[in-house]
């Protein structure tokens, strides 16, 4: 197969996500890292280990020259990545700074479920300039069905005390706000979940993700998932309001106006995107976790390897040729340059890989057409469109295979 140099359409961008933590004080039950196809965890340490983040460190400076890397995203994931606890969590924070500060564009993140924030932690996000994303799926009846401890009780209480520690530290300039990150559920509304984020909370960063699940997992109806996002984008170009941002629908109408993504699983853009296990192993995107167990192994660890020597492995660059190998139905399809095929993960099919259309393709189709749509009404000339489109279809003809 030959393919355009995947070099012109890759960012200069690296965006680790860091598995600081290889547990969680929750056990939510759609949970694609604890109670999923991968548990290549049970093998890692709880917690990541000081000499570990050192390792990592030096990794990352090493990758960002060899690279030419322009800007370095650490997510601090889990698990729940505050159980490495305050202080050698603010230790973590300050040792990457030294050594990738002064040579990137370094910028951290934490995506957590605030159950333990306290005004500590938020001291801790104020020296290190940290964005916080809390891992939060809408009110009460809806996050404690599935957000559970492990007495198989409800979430949505502790998470709200730990967000209201934000809430008073925002409203007194110490945060630029926080974020919220919310799993789609189509049984859900997502009107409902928007206005609790956005009136209850006063949340005006959030993003709704698709969930993590193959061809061999998904029994729903793909145009479930079309009616939510249809609903979501209602609701929020009603409010109309240019303060609260929602990433995925951000995303899909710079798409349709001829600009970037600024969300995975949407574009053609190949990301810079690894996962850094708490051991110091070296994976793919974590969003191919679901794939099963064989996705995420891996004999790279900071500590034997660099991180150009991972980029050019053969697997990483099989994974790369797979981002772009498209199912016959999407190679025609109008909405490419916008779909992107979808989510690796939701192509996957065991035994044929990810030669598939998105187990969600049906409803990410309702949902490009209703923007599209509205665009229209709202007065973009039908060429300007089109042309965006048509550009997408020319540049798979490029990359479909010989």
């Amino acid at each position: 197969m030959k393919f355009e140099s995947l070099k012109t359409i890759r960012s200069n961008r690296l965006e680790v996500i860091l598995k600081v933590a290889a547990r969680c004080n929750i056990n939510c039950t759609y949970c694609y890292f604890f109670n999923g196809a991968d548990d290549t965890f049970m093998q890692r340490p709880a917690l990541v280990s000081t000499d570990t983040i050192e390792a990592i460190s030096r990794f990352l400076v090493n990758g960002v020259h060899s690279l030419n890397i322009e800007s370095v995203k650490i997510i601090f994931h889990g698990g729940e990545p505050l159980l490495l606890g305050k202080r050698r969590f603010d230790e973590m924070c300050a040792y990457f700074s030294t050594h990738l500060g002064s040579i990137t564009d370094l910028t951290f993140c934490v995506q957590t479920n605030a159950m333990l924030i306290d005004d500590d932690w938020v001291n801790i996000f104020v020296r290190h300039h940290i964005r916080i994303s809390i891992s939060l799926d809408g009110p009460r009846e809806y996050h404690d069905k599935e957000r559970l401890d492990f007495s198989n009780q409800g979430t949505y209480d502790q998470v709200i005390r730990g967000i209201e520690f934000l809430r008073q530290a925002s409203h007194i300039g110490r945060i630029d706000g926080f974020g919220a990150l919310c799993v789609i559920n189509p049984v859900h509304s997502s009107k409902k979940i928007y206005r609790h984020f956005v009136d209850t909370l006063g949340i005006h960063a959030i993003d709704f993700l698709l969930p993590d699940v193959t061809h061999d997992g998904f029994h729903g109806s793909p145009s479930t998932y079309g009616d939510y996002l249809c609903e979501l984008f209602d609701v929020w170009t009603h409010d109309d309001n240019p303060n609260i941002q929602v990433r995925v629908l951000n995303s899909v109408l710079s798409l349709l106006l001829g600009g970037p993504s600024m969300v995975q699983g949407y574009g053609l853009e190949l990301a810079h995107a690894i996962t850094i296990e708490s051991d110091g192993t070296v994976c793919p995107d974590d969003l191919l976790r679901a794939c099963g167990p064989q996705m995420m192994n891996s004999s790279m660890n900071v500590a034997n390897t660099e991180l150009k020597e991972f980029f050019d492995s053969p697997r990483i660059q099989q994974l790369d040729q797979d981002h772009l190998d498209f199912d016959d139905s999407c190679q025609d399809c109008c909405w490419l340059k916008v779909c992107g095929g979808g989510l690796m993960v939701n192509r996957f099919k065991k035994d044929v890989g990810f030669r598939n259309p998105s187990i969600f393709c049906d409803g990410l189709k309702m949902f490009y057409a209703h923007i599209a749509t509205y665009l229209l009404e709202k007065g973009l000339p039908l060429k300007h469109l089109k042309e965006v489109l048509i550009e997408s279809a020319q540049r798979e003809n490029v990359l479909r295979p010989a």
